[in-house]
């Protein structure tokens, strides 16, 4: 609980008989905002961190004009279509 509460109602129903009076009570406050929050989204893909740094990457290129526009779209496609055949 010192790390957060689970997402998974699962996880929280099985830990709930564990945990202090301060963990239930938080644990029953997630239990009630459920129904608000809707789904988790998807996990995104394995590459998906790398391909965020290279994009940052080659945006500061282009912002300080080392590269075009076109050449910053060109770089990153091929790297990030290489980052993802790799995986």
């Amino acid at each position: 609980m010192d790390r957060g509460i689970s997402a998974s109602s699962d996880v929280r129903t099985f830990l709930e008989p564990n945990l202090d009076d301060i963990g239930r009570k938080t644990v029953t406050y997630i239990n009630k905002l459920t129904p608000y929050i809707g789904d988790l989204p998807a996990t995104p893909p394995e590459e998906a961190g790398e391909i965020a740094i290279l994009l940052q990457s080659i945006a500061h290129e282009v912002a300080f004009n080392n590269l075009s526009i076109k050449e910053g779209a060109d770089k990153f496609y091929k790297k990030s279509s290489q980052i993802v055949q790799v995986s």
